[in-house]
């Protein structure tokens, strides 16, 4: 998957509007020497998302309720209606506000800084969720995304379930609503629209998306 993803990269590299808008995908070196062992490299300078969600809602928003039970919330109505599953989930959303933002104001202290590490996220953000789509990406959770504390870039491990596999699994659905939901909340609600200067973050997330070649 790493191959798949530097040659992914190279494509956004080699595309004049890409590149200038610098839009690219993190990548690791990765060596298989058979089929089940390997050496990977060590993504230094990083920290999990999750990590730092769970740490930062409790000190931030005390009152919200905890992630896993907002996991257990969603959870329990797997199997129930559209209409019930959408009203359990927003009633999560309200009572579990995104703080990922705090990051970037407690590590880029200077205004420069912090406005620069922020255009490297959503850059990072828009290339690894449409790389992602396109190979069939599943299992993305907080603890298989990590965050640069350099540069503010999202860095993807864990690759191991690709084009699709994740839909051949016991829940694939519960996989991608307990897992997500914290990231959707955090990464888009959050983050990205600090960067949409009043259009909301889908404007800003189209505004990076829109020179990528078609096929």
């Amino acid at each position: 998957m790493q191959q798949v993803f530097q040659e992914m990269d190279g494509v956004l590299k080699r595309n004049r509007e890409t590149r200038r808008r610098d839009i690219g995908i993190r990548t690791y070196r990765v060596v298989p020497l058979k089929a089940t062992t390997g050496v990977i490299q060590w993504v230094m300078g990083t920290t999990p998302v999750a990590g730092y969600l769970e740490k930062k809602h409790a000190s931030q928003n005390p009152n919200d309720w905890a992630w896993q039970f907002c996991r257990k919330k969603i959870s329990d109505v797997q199997q129930d209606r559209f209409e019930i599953r959408q009203k359990v989930f927003q009633n999560v959303c309200s009572h579990f506000k995104p703080v990922l933002r705090f990051f970037f104001l407690e590590t880029f202290k200077h205004p420069d800084a912090w406005f620069l590490r922020q255009i490297h996220f959503s850059r990072t953000v828009a290339a690894a969720s449409m790389i992602g789509h396109i190979v069939g990406l599943g299992d993305r959770h907080g603890h298989n995304i990590l965050l640069d504390t350099t540069t503010g870039e999202v860095v993807h491990i864990d690759l191991g379930i690709a084009f699709e596999q994740v839909l051949i699994l016991d829940r694939p659905k519960l996989i991608y609503r307990e897992n997500f939901y914290q990231l959707e909340k955090s990464f888009l609600s959050d983050s990205l629209a600090i960067l949409s200067t009043g259009l909301g973050c889908r404007a800003a997330k189209a505004h990076l998306c829109e020179p990528l070649p078609s096929p």
